[in-house]
């Protein structure tokens, strides 16, 4: 096993509490550390390691206490930020659901400093979402100026076709990056569909903090989201999303049965299945063995059990692309397939670190063959699959 996944598994371990951190070997401390500054769990790591009382001679912890310090700092700018958002979109009348890392930090984690977050993420009515823009821009919000963007932030196909959210900075300093989200999961209704958010606008719980009360979902709700938020959105590993799934499962009281049939309702019985085994595996988070045998027995026929893998092995991006293009008109593919073979030399410069005195033609080469090789892997994938699969679409 590689010392990095070793170094992994010690860290989910003593952030979970199954292991006290004197039990970590000296000589993978290092590692350790490592993996946690990366995974976004180094404020949890910090605790535990002062509140076991543990020392650690000649081993270097000034990382972890940066990133507990950074954290801390970020949690008050982003707490006084999500006051000021919220009261304002209330007072236009717009209902609102924090999710993820402000909702979670504030109802999961003994202190809110201890859930880093890179932004605010708040879920408002669909057909009322250039209504809360509006508001947003009122209160300072604005698209960001970066060039390396990839589409234009100011651009109608981005915010109404290709974003699930807007992507917005402001706040103290313009410190604050907040995703005003009309949609979860992305646009594609195969994921999840308009009608069936609705769903979660009816599964809400109210959280109370010194300076306001908000709605976010109520833990089987979040749990749902969470878990598909995890296998669906993102390819890669990273600790604190299942660690935020270890906490709800073992801090808040979770309706497995309504979990389940809901899970079955969108078609995401084995997305349930693969997250939460994988923060058993990493946590061991106590789930019942009988909650996978209920998830696999009201698994729909049509449930697309592939999806997981598909997104996770190479090829994958292609994957998400064809998904998009498929949600889109002809000259809208249009104009998006110009943008992902040709965008702007601003965007290749801070898109693969290109030097101010290189050029960006090679790396133009280096892209499109990157992306053949996508096609490749995907088209691949896909006929492996459908050879094993005949009724597969």
């Amino acid at each position: 096993m590689k010392t990095s996944q070793e170094a992994l598994i010690l860290l989910a371990a003593v952030t979970g509490g199954q292991f006290p951190p004197g039990t970590v070997p000296a000589s993978h401390w290092p590692d350790v550390i490592g993996q946690a500054v990366r995974h976004g769990v180094a404020p949890v790591l910090l605790r535990c390691i002062r509140s076991s009382g543990f020392d650690l001679p000649n081993i270097d912890i000034s990382s972890l206490k940066e990133a507990a310090r950074l954290s801390a700092t970020r949690y008050v700018i982003l707490e006084s930020a999500q006051a000021q958002i919220e009261a304002a979109l209330r007072e236009a009348g717009l209902p609102t659901i924090w999710l993820k890392g402000i909702a979670l930090s504030q109802t999961l984690y003994p202190d809110p400093a201890l859930r880093p977050m890179s932004d605010l993420d708040v879920l408002v009515p669909y057909d009322r979402r250039e209504d809360a823009l509006e508001v947003a821009k009122l209160q300072g919000y604005r698209f960001p100026d970066s060039p390396g963007r990839f589409l234009d932030t100011n651009d109608g196909l981005l915010m109404n076709r290709v974003s699930h959210h807007y992507h917005l900075v402001g706040g103290p300093a313009q410190m604050v990056t907040l995703e005003l989200h009309s949609r979860l999961l992305g646009i594609s209704n195969d994921i999840l569909s308009l009608e069936d958010i609705g769903w979660f606008w009816e599964q809400t719980s109210p959280c109370r903090t010194a300076s306001i009360v908000f709605s976010t979902l109520n833990p089987t709700a979040h749990l749902l989201y969470l878990c598909a938020h995890a296998e669906l959105q993102h390819a890669e590993l990273y600790l604190l999303r299942y660690l935020d799934l270890h906490l709800l499962v073992t801090h808040t009281p979770i309706d497995w049965p309504l979990l389940i049939r809901r899970a079955a309702a969108l078609r995401w019985t084995s997305v349930v299945e693969s997250a939460l085994r994988a923060s058993m595996k990493l946590f061991g988070t106590p789930v019942s063995e009988d909650i996978f045998v209920q998830l696999r027995a009201l698994r729909p026929v049509s449930e697309d059990t592939t999806r997981i893998e598909a997104l996770k092995a190479r090829g994958s991006r292609w994957v998400r692309v064809r998904r998009l293009l498929a949600s889109l008109t002809l000259t809208e593919r249009f104009r998006v397939v110009l943008e992902i073979l040709f965008p702007s030399c601003s965007y290749m410069r801070s898109r693969y670190a290109i030097a101010a005195t290189r050029p960006t033609w090679p790396y133009y080469l280096y892209r499109w063959l990157d992306q053949a090789r996508e096609v490749f892997y995907a088209t691949k994938q896909r006929w492996m699959y459908r050879r094993h699969n005949p009724n597969m679409p």
